[in-house]
C-alpha cells in the first residue's frame, strides 16, 4: 500500500500537476482538480479555464469540452471549429490538439479515469474521459493510432492517469470483466471474499504496453476518488459511487484539462 500524499490545497483549491507532462511542449498548460460542484456545463467550463489561467499564470481560452458518451470517439481540434462549453463535442470521449491547432480541451469525470497524454515528438496534446466501457471500447489505443497517424512513434509520448477509481473500491459485475481481451485484465482483476474488484488503471497500463509504450512513459496519481481523505478529514474528489452510497447529490464533476495558450 502505498502512503497517500496530500492533495494541493490554495486559491485554486485541490489542483494537480503532472511532472511528467511539464515542459512537454510550449505553452502548455495542464492540471487535473479536485471536485467541482453542480452539472452546469457553462460554469464549469468558466472554472475550468479560471484554474487554468492560474495554473498558467496567464489569461487561458475557453476549454473545448466533450458529450462523453462512453465511446472511443477522439475529436481533433484541427477537424472544425470548437463547440461552445453549452454544446460539447457530440459522441466523443476524446480530443486531440497540436501546436499548430492551439486550444484547451477538458474532460470531467466522476470516477472514471482522466487521461492526459503530451507527445513532443509531434508537438501533441490530449485529453482522454476513460470509463470501464470507453476503456473497454478502446478510447486508448485508438488515440494512440490517432498519434501514429501523425507521424508519432510514441517514443517522446508522456502520459498522465489523473484521480479515479481505484481496484479498493471499483467492485464490478462479471458482464464488466467479460468486454475486456484476457490479456489486458489479467493482472487488473482482485477477486475475493464473494467481490470482484477492477482496476482501470492497470488495464490502461496494460494497453499501451500492448502498444508498445513503455510504462516509464506514465505518470499514475494515487488518488481514489472514491475513499480519498485530505488532512481535514474531507473527500476532495467527485465520486459517483461515494455519492450513490451514500445518499448525497451526484452532480458534482472533477475535471482535467490540457491545451496550449499562444
Amino acid at each position: 500500500m502505498f502512503e497517500k500524499p496530500e492533495v494541493p490545497g490554495g486559491q485554486a483549491g485541490p489542483l494537480i500537476r503532472a511532472e511528467s507532462l511539464a515542459g512537454g511542449l510550449p505553452g502548455l498548460l495542464h492540471g487535473f482538480t479536485g471536485e467541482i460542484p453542480g452539472r452546469d456545463l457553462p460554469a464549469l467550463a468558466g472554472e475550468v479555464r479560471r484554474l487554468a489561467s492560474l495554473a498558467g499564470g496567464r489569461a487561458a481560452p475557453p476549454p473545448v469540452l466533450l458529450a462523453q458518451t462512453h465511446s472511443a470517439g477522439i475529436f481533433a481540434l484541427a477537424s472544425g471549429a470548437a463547440a461552445s462549453p453549452a454544446q460539447p463535442v457530440p459522441g466523443v470521449d476524446g480530443a486531440l490538439g497540436s501546436a499548430v491547432a492551439p486550444g484547451l480541451i477538458a474532460v470531467r469525470a466522476a470516477d472514471c479515469v482522466p487521461v492526459l497524454a503530451v507527445d513532443g515528438e509531434v508537438g501533441a496534446f490530449a485529453a482522454l474521459h476513460a470509463g470501464w466501457r470507453g476503456i473497454a471500447a478502446g478510447i486508448f489505443p485508438a488515440l494512440l493510432g490517432a498519434l501514429r497517424g501523425m507521424g508519432s512513434g510514441l517514443g517522446g509520448l508522456r502520459l498522465a492517469f489523473g484521480p479515479g477509481i481505484r481496484v479498493c473500491c471499483y467492485e464490478v459485475g462479471p458482464e464488466c470483466i467479460a468486454q475486456f481481451p484476457a490479456e489486458q485484465v489479467e493482472s487488473a482483476v482482485l477477486a475475493g471474499g464473494g467481490a470482484t474488484h477492477l482496476d482501470l488503471v492497470a488495464v490502461l497500463t496494460r494497453q499501451a504496453e500492448l502498444q508498445g509504450v513503455s510504462t516509464h512513459q506514465i505518470e499514475i496519481l494515487p488518488y481514489c476518488t472514491s475513499c480519498y481523505r485530505s488532512a481535514d478529514g474531507g473527500h476532495p474528489f467527485a465520486s459517483y459511487r461515494r455519492s450513490r452510497r451514500e445518499g448525497t447529490s451526484m452532480a458534482s464533476r472533477n475535471a482535467a484539462f490540457i491545451g496550449i495558450v499562444p
